[in-house]
């Protein structure tokens, strides 16, 4: 069984997670979302491909998944058949795809999956320079 993760980072950075137990199934559903322009990289990144559920992702943005989640349920129901059912009805099938699609992004659970910001606080001494021997106390020394 496959299931989604997702980690925003914002409107335009967007770790998809695909989860499940089939390497193959997951690569296969890797690639619908490619195909349908949610992504444009080469290749699902791995998190977990060892282990048991394993774990890809890929960097997307909110606008583009909603795109092909939309082209996704639209390619569902034209696969379905029983299209007469939208015929005379306003916007025909968009309005029906729109909500299907709205509902599989409700299905996606939020999760931290990757690291993106600094665990450690980090903090920054100053400025370290070598000390100006003209001043008054270095002349006091020699």
């Amino acid at each position: 069984m496959i299931e989604y993760v997702i980690q925003r980072e914002g409107e335009k950075k967007v770790a998809v997670g695909i989860r499940g137990d089939n390497k193959k199934e997951i690569i296969r559903h890797y690639w619908g979302f490619w195909n349908h322009a949610a992504t444009s990289g080469q290749d699902l990144i791995w998190s977990n491909e060892y282990v048991k559920p394993y774990l890809g992702y890929f960097w997307t943005s909110q606008i583009k998944l909603k795109k092909s989640l939309l082209n996704m349920s639209v390619n569902i129901m034209l696969a379905e058949g029983k299209l007469s059912l939208f015929k005379g009805k306003r916007g025909g099938i968009m309005p029906f795809a729109r909500e299907y699609a709205e509902s599989r992004l409700e299905e996606f659970k939020p999760m931290t999956f990757l690291v993106t910001k600094n665990k450690y606080d980090f903090y920054n001494l100053g400025n370290i320079t070598a000390e100006n021997l003209t001043d008054y106390d270095a002349r006091k020394l020699h």
